[in-house]
């Protein structure tokens, strides 16, 4: 069964990649006594949360490296401490893996970024639909909000976000599935603006 929206389609919580060839050391706290519990990835995706007060510096052939500790959240939920000075914002590095950002973003309830990751399009048809989720309500005068989530019009979705399970380049179609939710599909269409992909289009949702 499908569910389908016709949207033709949008920090605090923002995409980096690690750019430390050897990887990049998981902390349990903002600083460099507290214990290792883990290690990204060179060219590895981590969402940081927010940049902590915490400074910390390095020398890397004879380059000082001077950042800060930030909060990142991992896919098991659990939320740890890296050093900044070797991750690069995503942006650079977009494709049509935006839409795994864009359904992330949702399910964090990042506004911003979601806005960020769409087209001019999508924000408007975005807007307009939002608007018409309004009832009127004679007794008060006021127009209430009806409760309801626009893009994933689902009263439960995965928790733990998605990943992509393919993407078909003639269509611009991206077909995500659940994090320990395999059978939670979301087929969304992304475009190519100025070679920076975008969410644009029909967004079907499959709960079979």
């Amino acid at each position: 069964m499908w569910i389908v929206l016709v949207l033709s389609t949008n920090i605090f919580a923002q995409e980096y990649i690690v750019t430390a060839k050897s990887g990049l050391s998981i902390r349990s706290e903002a600083n460099i006594e507290s214990d290792k519990i883990g290690k990204l990835n060179y060219g590895q995706t981590v969402d940081v949360l927010k940049e902590t007060i915490e400074p910390f510096e390095i020398i890397d052939s004879n380059n000082t490296i001077s950042k800060y500790w930030v909060k990142i959240k991992m896919n098991n939920s659990n939320y740890d401490y890296v050093f900044n000075g070797y991750l690069e914002f995503k942006k650079k590095y977009t494709s049509y893996k935006v839409a795994k950002q864009f359904f992330n973003a949702h399910v964090r309830s990042s506004i911003l970024e979601q806005r960020y990751l769409t087209t001019k399009n999508f924000k408007e048809i975005y807007a307009k639909t939002l608007e018409q989720d309004y009832y009127y309500e004679p007794e008060t005068g006021h127009h209430i909000g009806v409760d309801a989530d626009l893009i994933l019009d689902a009263q439960d979705y995965p928790d733990d976000g998605f990943k992509i399970s393919s993407f078909d380049s003639k269509s611009g179609y991206v077909i995500l599935e659940g994090i320990g939710w395999e059978s939670f599909k979301v087929s969304v269409k992304v475009v190519n603006k100025n070679g920076l992909y975008l969410v644009d289009g029909l967004i079907k949702i499959s709960l079979c």
